[in-house]
């Protein structure tokens, strides 16, 4: 093992996120090539199952809690190599964004970094590495994951100085920075792609310890190839995220979407007229946002109602071979207002400032 003094030592590995993904690649490649694994996550059942399946041991903790971060390096002992996979996407657009949303996913993805690093650091020997798993939002961040995008640029940015700051300590320090890879990260994500496998940017991480200790490697890039002979299938989650009324009526994938249209618009006595106008669209290389004002007027005489109201809808979508395509669509009201057809009396059911642009009434 090149990453080393010349020790023929069994070398130690802790890799964090090694429940699943990323993580589990690493620790299985590890595990195979004799390395001492030890792997993190916050739950215990599928953490205790993924180490059981490579012949690994396993620390519970959340890194990005500095109580944990401290007792997981403990309880792995001195590690040669420290992989941090750990992290999460979330998030939407800063209009909507919630401080706690925001907060957790930069604690996950860069407090835990830091947290983790200088909890193992102390009883690192020389020839130690440590390697980030970072994400190509950190170079592209995207629209509607601010949090996730500026939380992956931060943790480059972390690694790079603590990189100047150790390596008088003959310890390295990588970020390998991937597109997006088919993992459990990718289930919130609703367009196709070329994507990476786990597995490759595993071998990328696991590389890394192949090398001089004497060489300088900051950075790994890697992305799905999109041309080509090599050319992979298109990776292709369940769908796009339709989010009406602010959220209040939720649909994930097609079939969720199609199928509330037809329960609620696909009968005889429902008339309805939808209008949209005045876009804003912004485009960014292959991702673009869109603004649009909306005005609607429903008609039931099924349930004898007539509501009417406006707002703005949100949509974001993504370039795949081409085509533009939509990822997630959703509007919030400035006003909605019902009313009887055969009855007077006029109710408002949805405001922009009293209901937060949700709307009162339930629907299937």
């Amino acid at each position: 093992m090149s990453g080393t003094t010349g020790s023929t030592t069994r070398r130690r590995a802790l890799v964090t996120g090694g429940s699943s993904g990323i993580g589990l690649a690493v620790g299985a490649i590890l595990a195979g090539r004799d390395y001492e694994v030890v792997l993190n996550a916050r739950r215990e059942g599928p953490l205790a199952e993924a180490a059981a399946s490579i012949g690994a041991r396993h620390v519970v903790g959340d890194c990005a809690v500095e109580h944990d971060a401290a007792t997981v390096a403990e309880a792995a002992g001195p590690v040669d190599l420290l992989v941090h996979a750990a992290g999460m996407m979330d998030g939407t657009f800063v209009r909507k964004e919630s401080v706690a949303v925001f907060d957790a996913v930069v604690a996950a993805n860069l407090r835990s970094a830091f947290l983790v690093s200088r909890a193992v650091l102390p009883t690192m020997p020389v020839g130690g590495r440590i390697v980030f798993l970072s994400s190509s939002s950190s170079h592209q961040p995207q629209p509607g994951k601010a949090a996730y995008s500026a939380s992956k640029a931060g943790l480059n940015a972390f690694a790079l100085a603590l990189a100047l700051e150790v390596e008088r300590d003959g310890i390295a320090v990588h970020t390998v920075t991937p597109a997006p890879v088919a993992t459990p990260m990718l289930d919130d994500v609703h367009f196709p792609m070329h994507a990476l496998a786990a597995e490759q940017v595993a071998e990328a991480v696991v590389w890394l310890e192949s090398l001089d200790p004497s060489v300088v490697v900051p950075e790994i890039e890697l992305r799905a190839v999109t041309v080509g002979p090599f050319v992979a299938e298109l990776f292709v989650p369940e769908g796009a995220v339709a989010a009406y009324s602010n959220g209040k009526y939720r649909y994930e994938g097609r079939e969720a979407i199609v199928d509330f249209m037809r329960k609620n618009m696909d009968r005889p006595a429902f008339h309805t007229s939808h209008r949209v106008h005045h876009p804003e669209i912004e485009i960014s290389g292959d991702t673009a946002t869109g603004t649009w004002a909306m005005e609607d007027v429903n008609v039931d005489d099924e349930y004898d109602f007539y509501l009417t109201g406006a707002g703005f809808y949100e949509d974001v979508y993504r370039k795949v071979d081409g085509r533009w395509l939509i990822e997630h669509t959703g509007y919030k009201r400035t006003f909605e207002t019902i009313m009887s057809m055969s009855k007077a009396g006029m109710a408002l059911t949805a405001s922009w400032w009293s209901t937060n642009g949700q709307s009162k009434l339930d629907v299937q």
